[in-house]
């Protein structure tokens, strides 16, 4: 019986040590946002900062961006939370938490191996008679020694500290400055397959539909893109006159724009877009020919995209600058680009 009440008495003293062992955790949470009103949101990210009672790490800010490092308590996660959603589009969230138990431990260890450091100067002063230059440097060595201790109980409060969460904010202004914008080049070359149906197409000059094949080349990744290739005649029509053009040989640039509220064009899919094409076409017939401009406008749709591979489709109109009532036309372009 008594050794089963010094079990017992074991057991509960082991839970209520267990009990006393406290984690201590710190979520990271960095924000990018970019906001069309960039004064306003830079404005309400100051207030939260006062309101929250924020202990701040750092505030950079510029015309164009401000970053903002600080920890707040748990109170005021929520309001964290509708903060963000109200600064603008957020364009990246990531979290992290960290366990700071294992520091803890390690700054206890050196508090309490600089106090027996300390503890063994004090005697070495305590046992001398004068105080001669010995004296005086380990009087020395017990100050910084105690600056030491300071320093790492410092440190053991922050981590102690209710600021359970280290935030990390950075904004962007939106607004759009073409004279401002830095290029990123890339080398995607591709093959791109189209077809185009004209509106009102006339015997002698224009076919229903063409259908075709092209190089198309991104070498930045706003899209800008060259294109390369042919369009031929597919229809089949009853009526047919050696003038009509049968095949349309073309070149051109052009450049894909992404909207700014549905992934601004870092999604791996469905990135939605708007774009343009000018350049030239050289048209033939059996006994025709001429050359001409066009311009195409279009929206589209990546399906796909990665570092390495795009899959795109889009639908554009086709104006050309010459027999324009005959010749222009909805186009269906679909695409794969490689990196190369």
């Amino acid at each position: 019986m008594k050794k089963i009440n010094i079990l017992l008495i074991v057991f509960l003293l082991s839970i209520s040590v267990s009990a006393q062992k406290k984690d201590f955790f710190l979520t990271n949470i960095d924000v990018i946002i970019y906001c069309s009103v960039f004064d306003e949101s830079k404005e309400k990210l100051h207030l939260f900062v006062k309101a929250s009672e924020a202990e701040i790490i750092g505030i950079d800010e510029n015309k164009k961006s401000m970053q903002a490092d600080f920890y707040i308590s748990e109170h005021f996660k929520a309001n964290l939370d509708t903060l963000i959603t109200e600064l603008g589009f957020l364009s990246s969230k990531k979290i992290s938490i960290s366990n700071f138990n294992e520091k803890i431990n390690e700054i206890n260890l050196q508090i309490k191996y600089n106090e027996n450091k300390k503890s063994e100067y004090e005697k070495e002063i305590k046992s001398m008679n004068e105080k001669d230059k010995r004296y005086y440097e380990y009087w020395e060595i017990i100050r910084g020694i105690e600056k030491n201790i300071f320093d790492l109980q410092k440190d053991l409060s922050e981590f102690k500290t209710n600021k359970k969460y280290k935030v990390s904010i950075n904004i962007y202004d939106d607004t759009v400055d073409l004279t401002n914008q830095k290029v990123s080049w890339v080398n995607m070359p591709g093959l791109l397959t189209e077809i185009l149906f004209v509106e009102t197409p006339l015997t002698n000059l224009s076919a229903e539909r063409y259908m075709g094949y092209s190089l198309n080349y991104l070498i930045t990744k706003g899209k800008t893109h060259f294109t390369l290739g042919i369009l031929k005649k597919m229809s089949d029509e009853k009526e047919t006159d050696s003038l009509q053009y049968t095949e349309l040989f073309f070149f051109g640039i052009g450049q894909d724009f992404y909207t700014k509220h549905l992934g601004r064009g870092n999604r791996k899919w469905f990135n939605l877009y708007t774009g343009y094409n000018v350049g030239g076409i050289f048209a033939t017939g059996e006994t025709s020919k001429t050359a001409l401009p066009y311009l195409k406008a279009f929206v589209g749709a990546e399906l796909f995209k990665n570092k390495y591979i795009l899959i795109d489709n889009k639908v554009g109109y086709f104006v050309p600058f010459k027999y324009n009532r005959n010749l222009r036309g909805i186009t269906y372009n679909f695409s794969i680009n490689f990196v190369f």
